[in-house]
C-alpha cells in the first residue's frame, strides 16, 4: 500500500485499544495525530455500516447517502458470497482522553474508509475428507465467526449442506429456546457469527440428542467449548489455553488427521472385539466340555495342564497376533458406535454361546467315542486336547473377517498371525510327540486316523461362525459383533 509500519507507528502513536472479541465483533484503537487523536474502528461490516455517517473518497469526506450505504452492503454481500472474509474499516476524530467504545451502541459518527477482503484457501483434501467423514456416519458441522454469506460459500466449497434452511446465525440462534434448538439442531450444518456461549449451546444440544461430540478450535474463546465437548481437539498452531483445555492436540493442522484417527480407533476397537470373541469362544468350549462330563459322570476330558497349554500357548499366540490385524475394507462405512454401547454386545454373546455349545458337545462326543472304543482315557484325552487346539487355530481365520466369507479374505495379509499359528501348531506336535512333554501333559502319540478326526472336528467352530455371518449378510443387519 506504500506505507511503512514503523513510520506510521511513530507518527500515529497508539494511545489505547479495545481488542476484538466475538461478542462485540469489532476492534477500536486510538492514535495521536498531532492536533488531537484519531479513533479507528475495524470489524464486522454490518455493524460498522450501521454507524457510518460520512464516507472518504479521494481524501475528501462527504456525507453518506442511503443509496451509497445500500451499494456498500450489496458489495459486501457479493464479496462474502465468494467466500471472502470481509472487514470494514472507518475512523472518527476524538480527543486523546476519549473513552473508547466498548459496545456497538457506543459507536457513532464513523467515516467509512473501505473493506479489507481476506481469503484463507482451503486445503485440497478437505472436500474428500468431509466426504469420508459423512460416509463413516460422522456429522460435520461448521461453527464460524464469519457472516452468513461467507459461511455459506465455504460450506458449499467443502461439500456441507448449505441451503438457507441449513444455516443459522448467532442472532437467530439466540432467539431459539432450548426446546426449539433441541428440536431443530439436526437441521443446521452451518452456524455463522457465533459467540463462545453459542458454541456451548450447540454442543449441549447435540449431547442431549445422545450424540458424542468432538469440537475443534484454536482460540482462547474456543476453550469453554473444547472443555464441554466429549472430545476437545486443539490445533497445534492454537493458543496455549486451547491446547491445555483440549483432550487432543493436532501437531498437523489438517482435518484429515482427525478422520484417520477415527479410522485407526475403529480398527483397534474391532480387533479388541475379535480377540474377545476368539478367546471367549474357546474358553467356554472348555467350560461346557468339562461341565457336561461332570454332569454325566464321565472322566475329565481335559486335564488342568492341558487346558493351560491350550489357553496360554495354542490360543495366546494367535490372539496376540490379531492385535496387528489390518483394517477391513468397510470399516469407514460402519455407523459410529452409540454412546454407552458395551464392548461385549448381545450379538457377541449369542455367537459365543452357539459356537461354544456346538464345539463343546462335539468335543465331548469325540472324547466319549474314543474312550469307549479304545478303553484308553489318555488317548481319548490326547485326541480331544488336539481337537480343541487345532479348532482354535482354524477358527481364528473366520474371526478375522466379519462381513465376508472365510474364503474371501487375504490369508497372507497378517504375517504375524501366520507365524503365530505355525508356532502354535508346532507346540501341539511337541506336546504329543516329545517324551518329556508327553509325561508332563499325559498325552500319547496320535496316528493318522486320530489326526483325520481332529481336522474334521476343527471345522465345527468355523462352519458355525460362517453360518452366522451368512445369516447376518442375508438379513443386511451388520456383522456378528
Amino acid at each position: 500500500f506504500g506505507f511503512f509500519r514503523s513510520t506510521e507507528q511513530k507518527e500515529f502513536k497508539r494511545l489505547d485499544v479495545v481488542p476484538f472479541n466475538s461478542d462485540r465483533k469489532f476492534m477500536v484503537t486510538s492514535h495521536a495525530n498531532g492536533h488531537g487523536a484519531l479513533l479507528i474502528v475495524k470489524g464486522a461490516p454490518e455493524i460498522l455500516l450501521r454507524h457510518v455517517t460520512t464516507i472518504e473518497k479521494n481524501r475528501k469526506v462527504h456525507p453518506i447517502t442511503m443509496e451509497q450505504k445500500h451499494a456498500l452492503q450489496h458489495q459486501y454481500q457479493k464479496l462474502s458470497s465468494e467466500g471472502l472474509r470481509i472487514l470494514g474499516i472507518g475512523y472518527s476524530d476524538c480527543s486523546p482522553d476519549t473513552r473508547l467504545p466498548q459496545q456497538e451502541d457506543e459507536l457513532s459518527d464513523i467515516t467509512f474508509l473501505g473493506f479489507f477482503c481476506l481469503q484463507d484457501p482451503l486445503r485440497e483434501d478437505v472436500k474428500q475428507t468431509i466426504k469420508q467423514a459423512v460416509e463413516a456416519g460422522i456429522r460435520p458441522v461448521m461453527l464460524t465467526g464469519d457472516n452468513h454469506l461467507t459461511a455459506q460459500a465455504i460450506a458449499r466449497e467443502v461439500g456441507l449442506p448449505a441451503e438457507n434452511e441449513n444455516i443459522i446465525d448467532g442472532e437467530q440462534l439466540e432467539k431459539l429456546s432450548q426446546e426449539e434448538l433441541d428440536k431443530r439442531i439436526t437441521d443446521f450444518s452451518v452456524y455463522a457469527r457465533v459467540s463462545p456461549k453459542d458454541k456451548l449451546r450447540i454442543i449441549d444440544a447435540w449431547q442431549r440428542k445422545g450424540k458424542v461430540v468432538a469440537m475443534t478450535g484454536d482460540g482462547v474463546n474456543d476453550a469453554p467449548a473444547l472443555k464441554s465437548a466429549d472430545i476437545g481437539i486443539a490445533l497445534g498452531s492454537g493458543t496455549d489455553v486451547a491446547k491445555e483445555t483440549a483432550d487432543i492436540v493436532l501437531l498437523e493442522n489438517n482435518f484429515s488427521v482427525i478422520v484417520h484417527a477415527i479410522e485407526e480407533g475403529r480398527v483397534i476397537f474391532i480387533n479388541i472385539k475379535k480377540i474377545i470373541l476368539y478367546l471367549m469362544s474357546d474358553s467356554f468350549t472348555e467350560m461346557i466340555l468339562i461341565s457336561l462330563s461332570l454332569f454325566l459322570g464321565l472322566p475329565i476330558p481335559l486335564l488342568a495342564s492341558q487346558i493351560l497349554w491350550v489357553n496360554l500357548v495354542s490360543d495366546g499366540l494367535p490372539a496376540l497376533a490379531m492385535t496387528l490385524e489390518h483394517k477391513e475394507a468397510d470399516v469407514m462405512t460402519e455407523p459410529p458406535i452409540a454412546r454407552g454401547e458395551a464392548i461385549f454386545t448381545p450379538r457377541m454373546r449369542k455367537s459365543i454361546f452357539l459356537i461354544s455349545l456346538l464345539t463343546g458337545i462335539g468335543a465331548l462326543i469325540l472324547f466319549y467315542a474314543y474312550w469307549k472304543v479304545t478303553g484308553d482315557v489318555d488317548r481319548a484325552r490326547t485326541v480331544t486336547f488336539l481337537a480343541v487346539s487345532v479348532d482354535s487355530l482354524v477358527y481364528v481365520f473366520s474371526v478375522r473377517v466379519l462381513r465376508r466369507s472365510f474364503f474371501q479374505q487375504n490369508f497372507l495379509s497378517n504375517s504375524w498371525l501366520l507365524g503365530a499359528i505355525g508356532v502354535a501348531f508346532c507346540t501341539q506336535l511337541i506336546a504329543v510327540y516329545l517324551p518329556f512333554f508327553k509325561n508332563v501333559l499325559h498325552t500319547t502319540s496320535p496316528g493318522f486316523f486320530d489326526w483325520l478326526l481332529v481336522f474334521v472336528y476343527s471345522m465345527i467352530g468355523t462352519i458355525t461362525f460362517e453360518t452366522l455371518k451368512w445369516v447376518y449378510r442375508k438379513k443386511k443387519t451388520g456383522h456378528v459383533i
